[in-house]
């Protein structure tokens, strides 16, 4: 039985690494379940622990990681010196749709719950739009916060895990 449980405190471990990398490199759930071919849905679950992964997974994961850290590294080793973290041009002119909700009472808190995660992560506005892949201005992060647009499904994950949330608690509460 010891071993069962030093097992699954070993997996428990590595999952909790590859959360830490995915945050430093900020590679979205969305781009690493595409890389190893599971749904997202699932490769959620088993980051945050809520279902059991079977060792083939977990190597197709840690694999897919190493290729995607590799990648920002050679970006981010091309970048001449100097070249400061910048908001794309067309992300700082861009205008972004509003959404309609059968129940607009949880539009009405799902700002309030972004804005929450990201004071907690101690990010501005700029540096939370950074974080999410594609890039967003600020002025959108700030209409996100007002409840005046609902952003991505995309970016509803990614910003569920930023802040170590289930999409469902963001969506409902």
């Amino acid at each position: 039985m010891s071993g069962t449980i030093m097992e699954q405190t070993e997996v428990n471990e590595r999952i909790k690494n590859f959360k830490a990398e995915m945050r430093r490199y900020r590679i979205p759930i969305l781009k690493l379940s595409e890389e190893i071919g599971y749904p997202a849905a699932l490769l959620s679950d088993i980051l945050f622990l809520r279902k059991k992964p079977d060792i083939m997974l977990l190597r197709k994961i840690e694999e897919a990681l190493k290729g995607s850290i590799q990648d920002k590294e050679e970006v981010r080793t091309a970048k001449p010196r100097g070249t400061g973290s910048t908001l794309p041009l067309e992300t700082l002119s861009q205008s972004y749709p509003s959404l309609s909700c059968a129940y607009p009472e949880l539009l009405n808190e799902l700002g309030g719950k972004i804005k929450g995660i990201r004071t907690r992560l101690n990010l501005s506005e700029v540096a939370f739009g950074v974080a999410l892949s594609p890039v967003v201005s600020p002025r959108f992060i700030r209409e996100i916060e007002g409840n005046q647009f609902v952003p991505s499904l995309e970016h509803l994950i990614q910003i569920a895990d930023l802040g170590e949330v289930t999409l469902d608690w963001l969506l409902r509460g």
